[in-house]
């Protein structure tokens, strides 16, 4: 009987454990809300607008107002798909399979920084003034488990 109450107290304890693991967190900046989890902080990386990171995964965003779009003589009534298109072939980005919705476009790539292979889901948003390029990533070898967490991310964000 000891071993069966031992053996539903450490069940008791282990479910509590991971009840208080990672809850959901809200993060704004430049007019974009984005839900993550509590286990991200936000640092600045001076080429985006914002920056999140976690000890899985990190989050870019960054804000291109179509006024950048006008200088460069590019037409600002391009869908989320044409941009998307545009940043990987700015970028030089091996992806070539962009797909999405009425909410965003998004594709994928990989690429390696300092020797460690990283995967890269991208979304592209567009704003009554501006295109936001939102991208997650995290290593490689765990994007299998991170895919679905990073496109509930991409679906959570919100914009003013």
């Amino acid at each position: 009987m000891k071993r069966i109450i031992a053996a539903v107290l450490a069940a008791v304890m282990l479910c509590m454990l991971c009840a208080c693991g990672a809850s959901e967190k809200d993060f704004s900046k430049a007019g974009m809300t984005i839900t993550l989890t509590n286990k991200f902080v936000e640092k600045d990386l001076v080429s985006q607008t914002a920056y999140y990171e976690s000890t899985d995964a990190i989050v870019t965003a960054l804000r291109e107002g179509f006024d950048l779009f006008q200088q460069a003589g590019i037409d600002t009534n391009i869908t989320n798909k044409q941009y998307a298109e545009l940043c990987i072939t700015a970028n030089g980005l091996s992806s070539t399979a962009v797909d999405g919705n009425d909410k965003y476009a998004h594709f994928s790539y990989e690429k390696q920084v300092n020797g460690q292979d990283f995967s890269y889901e991208a979304y592209c948003f567009r704003t009554d003034d501006a295109f936001w390029l939102i991208q997650f990533a995290c290593h490689t070898k765990n994007l299998s488990k991170m895919s679905s967490v990073f496109e509930k991310y991409a679906n959570s964000v919100k914009f003013e």
